[in-house]
């Protein structure tokens, strides 16, 4: 597991990185930052940046937005359907 966590401004924070592991099932997991999630602390909740996570053979992908407060997150199904998500509310 890796990760780190870093201050761009005293109104965001960056987070890079991503982990593995396995459930007591044996169910296999992993995350990867593609592009640094940046959580803006005046919107409460990350706004921008790109991540992959993989459950078995499963992968999902989650585009964070924009940067703006507000803005819709795009999640994309291993099925390749997309899903819109207010993710900050």
């Amino acid at each position: 597991m890796s990760g780190n966590l870093f201050e761009i401004d005293e109104k965001n924070i960056e987070i890079v990185g991503g982990f593995n592991g396995s459930t007591k099932d044996g169910v296999t997991f992993s995350t990867f930052i593609n592009e640094s999630l940046i959580a803006s602390l005046q919107c409460g909740c990350i706004n921008d940046g790109f991540t992959t996570f993989t459950i078995d053979d499963d992968v999902y992908t989650v585009d964070y937005g924009d940067g703006t407060c507000g803005s819709i997150s795009v999640i994309t199904l291993p099925d390749g359907t997309t899903e819109a998500s207010d993710i900050c509310k």
